[in-house]
């Protein structure tokens, strides 16, 4: 088979189940004889399995560590810390890259979910891959994090992004429960390109150099903020004539202007603009995509994409 075998593990926990590779199922929370899993638990603490835990059903789901295959769950909360009346509002996210790398996570608002850890709700990221999407609590690295009730759009969840390959990568949403699946809708901040993206409208694109990114990306609810800009963004213009690169903004000076290719490499730096128009000559590079992120006096940030 042209197939490899996954470098992450399908989790579960008392908020959600996530997939280890693309198109693959999540635990559903039954273990079945002869299931192999992980299960983190405190050093000082011990876990003990008794046959009050077992139950009857009738789920077929195995997972095993074989190609097009899940690999062996991990099971990161304790099976004696089962909330009985439980309100959950859930998101699950995958990242997918053009050399098929793959992992899935979830954020969801929870019955007894702090904004801290929470034993039985959170779920730590396991992977061995090369590239992961992760949330982040204290600066630990999650593939399964609980937030606090009653949801409030104010809200802001932390993602952090790991990549070992350069390349451009596709954030998604695989699919949503609860108030999510409602009217309320769901942004990706780009804090590099200073820019929000309704991830429950399209795929958000991005391009990555190697390294850890634990500020880049998050995830936000409030669409006044971005409604907000949507006036000054729309006046802002970036058109190329000939061999230069024209910013307008009519409503606002710019205060700099900076230019990347589609890798994420910065080509331009200009600084203390304070005009409303700007003309960029002698970018001396092939044709390609940019971006081109316009920083404003006021402090806003756009980033408006064109072929040069």
């Amino acid at each position: 088979l042209n197939a490899t075998i996954s470098e992450n593990y399908a989790t579960f926990t008392n908020l959600a189940g996530t997939a280890a590779i693309a198109g693959g199922v999540a635990p559903n929370g039954t273990i079945q004889i002869g299931q192999g899993f992980f299960c983190k638990i405190p050093i000082s603490k011990m876990i003990t399995f008794n046959n009050k835990m077992r139950v009857g059903n009738n789920s077929n789901q195995f997972f095993r560590i074989a190609p097009a295959l899940n690999s062996v769950p991990t099971i990161s909360s304790s099976s004696n810390s089962v909330l009985s009346v439980i309100e959950k509002h859930r998101i699950w996210l995958n990242l997918t890259s053009a050399t098929k790398q793959f992992n899935q996570i979830a954020i969801g608002y929870m019955t007894g979910a702090t904004t801290g850890f929470d034993v039985g709700i959170d779920g730590n990221l396991y992977s061995d891959s090369a590239t992961s999407l992760y949330s982040l609590i204290d600066n630990q690295s999650f593939s399964i994090q609980g937030r606090i009730l009653p949801f409030a759009a104010s809200d802001i969840v932390r993602l952090g992004f790991k990549t070992d390959v350069r390349g451009v990568y596709s954030i998604t949403i695989d699919h949503l429960d609860g108030l999510f699946a409602a009217n309320q809708e769901v942004y990706l901040k780009d804090n590099l390109l200073g820019t929000f993206h309704n991830i429950k409208q399209s795929a958000y694109n991005f391009s990555s150099e190697t390294g850890t990114f634990n500020n880049r990306f998050e995830i936000t609810y409030n669409s006044v903020l971005n409604t907000k800009n949507l006036s000054i963004e729309n006046a802002i213009s970036v058109i190329k004539i000939k061999e230069k690169v024209i910013v307008k903004s009519p409503l606002e000076k710019i205060s700099k202007v900076l230019v990347f290719d589609i890798l994420g490499r910065k080509l331009l730096n200009l600084k203390a603009i304070n005009k409303n128009n700007v003309e960029i000559e002698n970018l001396s590079i092939s044709e390609q995509t940019l971006i081109v992120k316009v920083i404003l006096d006021n402090g806003q940030s756009f980033s408006k994409k064109i072929i040069y």
